[in-house]
């Protein structure tokens, strides 16, 4: 059963009834909480390894409340060289983008700024 995000508000996402204070992944199969990048507020392709390896249909990124979270020109194209489509975000709009996708879609989500 693909995870439901049901809501998200500044530094809390709660999914399948279980809030989460920190910066989540969301699988079809599961969840991995606790996500960190090798720096905060940078996607870079490392972060991203277990996503290009189990190949979505789509990756939607929740770029933190404001957008502060950036996705460099070296992502995007890791991303793409994996045949993923990349759908970016305020993280307030892509857990709408998450929750509606038509494709099989894994979301990573800053829940912060």
């Amino acid at each position: 059963m693909t995870p439901k995000i049901e809501n998200y508000g500044f530094g809390r996402i709660t999914i399948n009834g279980h809030s989460y204070t920190e910066d989540v992944k969301v699988f079809p199969d599961g969840i991995v909480p606790e996500w960190w990048r090798e720096e905060g507020h940078v996607l870079q392709p490392g972060d991203i390894e277990d996503v290009l390896d189990y190949k979505p249909d789509v990756l939607i990124v929740g770029q933190g409340k404001e957008g502060r979270m950036s996705i460099p020109a070296e992502t995007q194209i890791a991303v793409e060289n994996a045949g993923i489509l990349l759908r970016s975000a305020t993280t307030d709009d892509a857990v709408d983008l998450f929750n509606e996708a038509t494709k099989e879609a894994v979301g990573v989500f800053h829940l912060t700024c």
